[in-house]
């Protein structure tokens, strides 16, 4: 609890190790701390804290980086940098009293431990020991920049054989361990996935090191620009269309600040060759009998494989024109549309031209023409939606 006068006992919390990322990250409290909150209004009453550590050798901490590992800070002399980090882990602390009102600032500040990754490197690809220093950051949301609050020594190993860093902290927010890079790339990078049809569909490109990552997608073409390039040696991954799509391939210890384009070589997985190009749809709603009324709708479309339950967004129909690809030929799928508040579902399949087969409308949507990777459909509207229109 904590009453005006400060907290009436010491606080300690802890986070739990797990499978994924044995380490822990721990926040000493002492007896009467005066916590207040963004106004310098002291809380009080029962207090409720959240602490989430995020490993620097997590593949998924990284992605959860506030603001992505090319970052903004604030320089000495208030400027903005802007670079890659390399971090050693970050931790969130929320504390709340029972009124809801949030903490923001300690007196006297408050120690958080944070252990770190076994084999973490520094700014310069050296493993850390113990006597090594390592900068800590604070993290402004209202800005979206890193700040530097000072240094920190590396200690340990502890009894649970971690190296760890032990700082105080007066004020609430992300908080890091780690090394802005001043060396980044000066000049955009322009990848070309050589090989990979741009009818594929998109690519998403991940960029990886120890204590760094990043990603990018690449949309309607075979190529990229990077900004902001990290200047030490990247792992790259590939993958047909998004984080879960086909594996395209690695490369390992590519720098992107040397060297023209960097070409990336692509071998179309066989898994991937019975997929449909791209291709763009017509859809115009007519009303029989009345030629005089050609409603070409703008709405959202979502699809899903019939064994799937996550629907992908396909992009909007917008004036009755569609572009999608990368859909397979004989597979099973729904699309889905949400018009007027209502969700709309209905099953379809790409037969060999890419033509889409749906029997559920097959008496109301026609084939009129195919021209190169145009295909153009015509729908028969209900006559709810004709009265309406006639109105």
């Amino acid at each position: 609890t904590h009453p005006v006068s400060g907290t009436t006992a010491s606080i300690l919390i802890e986070t739990p190790r797990t499978t994924v990322a044995d380490l822990s990250a721990r926040v000493s409290i002492l007896q009467n701390t005066l916590i207040t909150d963004g106004n310098d209004e002291p809380l009080s009453g029962a207090l409720t804290a959240s602490v989430i550590h995020f490993s620097g050798g997590n593949t998924e901490a990284l992605q959860s980086f506030p603001g992505g590992l090319t970052a903004q800070l604030t320089g000495g002399s208030g400027g903005i940098e802007e670079g890659p980090f390399i971090t050693a882990g970050f931790v969130s602390i929320e504390i709340r009293d029972e009124s809801g009102k949030q903490a923001e600032r300690f007196d006297p500040p408050i120690v958080v431990t944070m252990e770190l990754t076994s084999g973490q490197t520094d700014s310069t690809g050296k493993r850390i020991v113990t006597g090594d220093i390592v900068p800590i950051w604070s993290y402004d949301e209202q800005t979206g920049r890193w700040k530097q609050e000072g240094k920190g020594i590396i200690s340990g190993p502890n009894s649970n054989g971690r190296l760890y860093v032990e700082y105080t902290v007066r004020h609430l927010s992300f908080w890091q361990l780690g090394w802005f890079m001043r060396n980044h790339c000066l000049k955009s990078r322009k990848i070309v996935l050589d090989g990979w049809p741009e009818e594929y569909g998109g690519v998403y490109l991940t960029f990886s090191a120890a204590g760094y990552w990043r990603d990018t997608h690449v949309w309607g073409n075979n190529w990229t620009y990077l900004f902001h390039a990290p200047g030490f040696p990247v792992t790259i991954g590939a993958y047909a269309g998004g984080p879960r799509g086909t594996f395209l391939g690695s490369w390992t210890g590519r720098r992107l600040c040397e060297g023209g384009d960097l070409i990336l070589p692509v071998q179309i997985p066989a898994a991937l060759q019975n997929r449909m190009g791209k291709r763009i749809i017509h859809v115009s709603g007519i009303c029989p009998g009345q030629e005089r009324l050609d409603v070409r709708p703008t709405v959202p479309i979502w699809y899903r494989k019939e064994t799937e339950a996550n629907w992908t967004y396909a992009g909007m129909l917008k004036d009755g024109v569609l572009t999608i690809n990368g859909l397979i030929f004989g597979q099973k799928y729904l699309f889905a549309t949400r018009y007027e508040g209502q969700w709309y579902e209905a099953g379809f399949e790409i037969n060999s031209d890419s033509t889409l087969l749906i029997p559920e409308y097959s008496d109301r949507i026609h084939l009129d023409q195919i021209d190169g990777n145009h295909i153009y459909y015509s729908v028969d509207l209900p006559d709810s939606i004709c009265d309406e229109l006639n109105r």
